[in-house]
């Protein structure tokens, strides 16, 4: 740890100085601990709602006979029941299921990208790459499917009726209700 330096007679810090340096440390110090309380208070009530609005309410509607897409006033509130999906592909899956997509003619859904790694001092030569990519060893291609295009594709199908990989694609399905204002 550094110590004061020395700033010699004329340029020392003032006692009164050092003080405030000192509180406002302190003061920072108790900033970020009320931060990260609130934080995790937060993802406290974050969970509590989750847990109301994915899976307590849901399966109280639904064993009182409502569906997903009632539109349903209760207790002077709107609520709408929805069924929803999460899909994320596995990583060691990633090849398998884009070639599922490909065989059934979905390889729209894939995202090419292609990185090439330059120095600094090669603009030039970065400018020149349209013309051949082949003279660069740093060439790097990531597919991937985003996952709002994954998640759209799934809850299309299966909202048709089509049958798609669950494991492949992660599907989770699940029912939510959502509060809705007048």
């Amino acid at each position: 740890m550094n110590e004061i330096p020395d700033y010699g007679d004329d340029a020392a810090p003032s006692n009164a100085e050092l003080v405030e340096v000192s509180a406002t440390i302190r003061a920072l110090q108790r900033a970020e601990e009320a931060l990260e309380d609130a934080e995790q208070e937060a993802r406290l009530k974050k969970q509590t709602r989750d847990d109301l609005a994915k899976h307590r309410l849901p399966e109280l509607l639904l064993r009182l006979g409502y569906e997903p897409g009632d539109k349903i006033r209760m207790a002077g509130v709107n609520l709408e029941l929805r069924a929803d999906v999460t899909t994320k592909i596995p990583v060691a899956r990633r090849a398998e299921a884009f070639a599922w997509l490909e065989e059934r003619g979905h390889s729209g859904l894939i995202k090419s990208t292609v990185v090439v790694g330059f120095r600094r001092d090669e603009h030039d030569r970065a400018q020149s790459l349209v013309d051949d990519l082949s003279d660069y060893e740093n060439v790097k291609q990531e597919e991937k499917v985003e996952s709002s295009t994954l998640k759209k594709f799934v809850r299309d199908r299966l909202a048709a009726g089509e049958e798609v990989p669950r494991d492949l694609f992660g599907v989770f399905e699940f029912k939510e209700v959502r509060l809705k204002n007048k």
